[in-house]
């Protein structure tokens, strides 16, 4: 439990220690009304939704940041918040420089990968996925580095034995 979380006054908390959110991630008063007026937010490993669980893993926090942001304007600005929904888009393992495991996203759960072709498939998933073109760009060229730097040191190795 989260002693520090756990010791807040008039909100809700789990038995993990967890504050309680709404489907906004608005935290929940332990009167079962909203906290602050319904303008406190949570997400994340310190929050737990009150309609269910939610996978521990980065992923649910990664786009709960996107609805808490938007439902934090929205309380600003008179707004609608928006209800979160969380969307599995599978699992990737680093298990080395050269080596992963990749699991398919909802609807695709048969896709397996491991060993180098998943960690190339995780690599590629990362720089698709960034915010920008300039970073999707350097992670393209981290992508092709590797593999890059990989075949040099096998040249250089070959050329050296001989």
């Amino acid at each position: 439990p989260n002693a520090m979380l756990g010791g807040l006054a008039g909100v809700a908390c789990d038995e993990a220690g967890r504050l309680v959110v709404d489907d906004a991630l608005r935290v929940l008063s332990s009167a079962e009304g909203l906290a602050g007026g319904g303008v406190v937010f949570a997400l994340g490993d310190n929050a737990a939704l009150a309609s269910g669980p939610l996978p521990p893993n980065a992923q649910v926090a990664f786009q709960q940041s996107d609805y808490a942001a938007w439902n934090v304007w929205a309380s600003l600005n008179d707004e609608k918040s928006l209800v979160f929904k969380y969307t599995a888009l599978g699992e990737m393992l680093t298990l080395g420089s050269n080596d992963a495991s990749v699991a398919g996203p909802q609807g695709l759960e048969a896709l397996k990968l491991s060993g180098p072709l998943a960690a190339a498939a995780r690599r590629l998933v990362y720089a698709v996925r960034m915010p920008t073109n300039e970073q999707r760009v350097k992670a393209g060229v981290s992508l092709l580095q590797a593999p890059a730097k990989g075949i040099l040191r096998a040249v250089r190795e070959a050329h050296l034995r001989k």
